[in-house]
């Protein structure tokens, strides 16, 4: 049989006696191939109506079949419909391997196979967000507040220096305790100064003065010797001195500050001071500002007055007196409280016997020197000493005393003195500017020989 083209069809047909729907397969080739199948398959010879299918017998022999027009779900082998209702769908249950009526859920379950009306998805959905790639959800509210805060923090953050680059080439400088960038992290030409001690025998700069630390020389830098305040740079083989090597001091081989040589020049040439040799004296002094005396004026006794000294004229006899310089004072001397005879002290040698008994002996008249005293009874012991008339006349005549009545004051007293003004005035022995009390002659000459003292050495 010469080759044709041939087409392959499967189609469904319902067997009328069961209601089972099957499929069968058919070739169909081109006319041409018809009468080369007409010996194998039997046609029908007519034409069919409309709504018949062709069907076979299984043996080739093929006729028209017409299909019920009243036919359920029901009525097909493979479907169980049970009470459907409205919005019911058929479902195949692989179990079962049919399809049965199911109702559609209102609303998605989780683990249910049901469909879901599309209302019901709808609403479950209108409550949900739409997914957006890179964002998450949470179950946290998150307001536009929140939002607002966030936004800020972001802001903030953006003019921020993240600190991996804090102290890194390119970055940040860091800061140290003081709120100072290290050294470390300076550029060479702005910490160029560095201070340390110069070993004068290798040649080195050290960080102690007992030589341990190295410092390492750098080009562009400068290096000061604290032991002798000269200053070196680096060569790049050795240091080598700046400029004059006469550092700043106070020692022969340094030069003095201009500050101080400049004050000490205006001290020394200041024109208000006496530049001529004055006798020696007792003056009054004026000063400069520098310190140096400026006017010198001889004391007088109104200057000395004037500061509530008494006037020398009017002085007591002790204020004549010298004091020994050493050892007990003279007959003319004022005898001062350090003087051996005012001690407490007595030789035993120099007391009677008598005297050092241990029991109070019993002396007679004449054994203390009042042989030819009578025996009167004690004046300033006795109230009343009972005298008689002649015994009285006989005391006032041993004292050379004459009858009076006496009152007791100064003013009824005959031939007595006329007493100055000093006499109202009260006794002091320091002598006070502006007091109007009498003065010791000996406190008025100690005071005089310590202000003369103070105004010879200056310190009046």
């Amino acid at each position: 049989m010469p080759n044709r083209e041939m087409k392959t069809f499967t189609t469904k047909v319902i067997d009328s006696a069961t209601g089972v729907i099957t499929a069968e397969t058919f070739d169909i080739v081109d006319d041409k191939a018809r009468d080369d199948l007409s010996n194998k398959i039997s046609e029908p010879s007519d034409e069919g109506t409309n709504g018949q299918v062709l069907t076979t017998d299984g043996n080739g022999g093929r006729t028209w079949t017409t299909i019920s027009t009243d036919l359920d779900l029901d009525d097909l082998g493979d479907v169980a419909i049970t009470t459907p209702t409205g919005g019911q769908a058929l479902v195949y249950d692989d179990t079962a391997a049919e399809w049965k009526n199911v109702s559609a859920d209102s609303a998605p379950t989780s683990g249910s196979s049901n469909f879901v009306t599309s209302g019901g998805v709808y609403t479950a959905l209108d409550g949900k967000v739409d997914k957006i790639t890179g964002k998450g959800l949470s179950e946290n509210d998150y307001t536009n507040a929140d939002k607002a805060i966030v936004d800020g923090v972001t802001t903030a953050l953006a003019s921020k220096v993240d600190t991996s680059s804090v102290g890194t080439a390119s970055g940040i400088a860091e800061l140290d305790a003081n709120g100072k960038v290290p050294s470390s992290q300076l550029p060479s030409y702005v910490d160029d100064v560095k201070e340390g001690y110069l070993n004068s025998l290798d040649g080195r700069f050290y960080e102690e003065s007992t030589y341990e630390t190295e410092i390492i020389p750098e080009a562009d830098k400068i290096y000061v010797d604290k032991a002798t305040n000269i200053t070196y740079r680096w060569s790049g083989s050795a240091f080598v001195a700046i400029g004059s090597d006469l550092a700043l001091g106070e020692t022969s081989t340094t030069a003095y500050r201009g500050d101080r040589g400049k004050a000490a020049y205006d001290h020394a040439t200041d024109a208000n001071k006496i530049s001529t040799a004055i006798a020696s004296g007792f003056y009054k002094v004026g000063a400069t500002a520098e310190g140096h005396v400026s006017s010198l004026t001889a004391v007088v006794k109104a200057d000395i007055t004037a500061l509530g000294i008494p006037d020398a004229d009017n002085l007591g006899t002790a204020a004549t007196k010298d004091v020994a310089t050493s050892g007990d004072a003279s007959a003319s001397q004022v005898v001062m409280g350090n003087d051996s005879r005012l001690t407490d002290a007595r030789n035993a040698a120099d007391v009677s016997a008598w005297a050092k008994a241990a029991t109070k002996p019993t002396y007679t008249a004449s054994e203390v020197g009042l042989g030819n005293v009578g025996n009167f009874k004690a004046v300033s012991t006795e109230a009343s000493q009972d005298l008689t008339d002649t015994e009285k006349a006989n005391a006032r005549t041993n004292i050379g005393a004459g009858t009076s009545t006496f009152s007791g004051a100064y003013d009824d007293l005959t031939g007595k003195p006329t007493l100055g003004t000093a006499a109202a005035k009260d006794f002091t022995t320091s002598v006070t500017s502006g007091s109007a009390d009498v003065v010791t002659s000996g406190a008025v000459y100690t005071y005089v020989d310590t202000v003369i003292t103070q105004a010879l050495n200056g310190s009046y």
